[in-house]
């Protein structure tokens, strides 16, 4: 804000650049990279103040001048969805059952209770607009959108934020930025060959590696290398002990295993 009346009834802001739609043509992944790092921060203090966003789209992401010349700083726009804390805000705009945000970028969770929604939600929504940048298809709300081809490096990170289920998703912005730290080395190595040298981990008894083993396999379905080569070779006795501990990404796991045996020459 450049400048307020005392009784905040006008201020005035800067002219943005565009929209990330309107920009995105002109954009690639350095500029993502540097994208989500705005928007992380941003929504990390709003999380700190108790308050989600609740609309993260492309429609909703502003460019304004960057400190360098021809540099840009993207900032978070749109707040008339956000949760504020102990329940403040508007029960028009939350009462259960009621969708909210913008329709392939929302996360599950709003269609139930939007007034319980927790930074996950916003979380989520970001994964999307990862997704759809990669991509360039435009994500529909219920259905995974997981980059491939030329974008496979992003396909973990946009699995780790989209996850339906809460309790398998990244919970917070720290947790995002961590991840992407992650898409430009780890990720680099064909998914195929990551998942070898995780098996070998938990052949030796590196317990933490088959939880990385099977989100790998999770996000790479279509691949019965990844299923039939390598996670089928996880002893039985840690195998069990894992599923139990984790029934839900474990029977996801065992119905792709179990289509790939029905469908693989393998």
């Amino acid at each position: 804000i450049l400048d307020h009346d005392p009784g905040y009834e006008w201020y005035a802001m800067p002219v943005a650049r565009g929209t990330l739609i309107t920009l995105r043509e002109d954009l690639d992944e350095e500029a993502l990279t540097s994208l989500i790092l705005n928007l992380a921060d941003a929504l990390d203090l709003a999380h700190q103040q108790k308050m989600v966003h609740r609309d993260i789209s492309p429609m909703n992401i502003l460019a304004l001048e960057g400190s360098k010349p021809g540099g840009l700083r993207w900032v978070v726009a749109d707040w008339g969805m956000v949760r504020r804390p102990s329940g403040s805000s508007s029960p028009r705009l939350t009462r259960t059952g009621a969708g909210m945000g913008t329709p392939g970028f929302d996360a599950p969770e709003l269609d139930e209770d939007p007034s319980k929604a927790t930074e996950a939600a916003d979380v989520y929504s970001l994964g999307r607009v990862v997704a759809w940048f990669v991509t360039g298809k435009w994500p529909k709300s219920g259905y995974p959108l997981l980059p491939d081809g030329p974008a496979l490096r992003w396909r973990m990170f946009v699995k780790a934020c989209t996850e339906a289920n809460i309790d398998d998703r990244l919970a917070t912005m720290h947790d995002l930025r961590e991840a992407l730290d992650d898409v430009f080395t780890i990720h680099d190595e064909p998914p195929a060959q990551r998942t070898r040298r995780l098996l070998e981990g938990v052949l030796q008894g590196e317990v933490a590696r088959l939880e990385e083993l099977v989100s790998m396999a999770l996000a790479h379905r279509d691949d019965p290398v990844i299923y039939l080569d390598h996670l089928a070779r996880v002893p039985t006795g840690q195998a069990r002990a894992w599923a139990l501990a984790s029934p839900g990404p474990a029977a996801q796991a065992a119905a792709c295993l179990a289509q790939h045996l029905l469908t693989s020459r393998w």
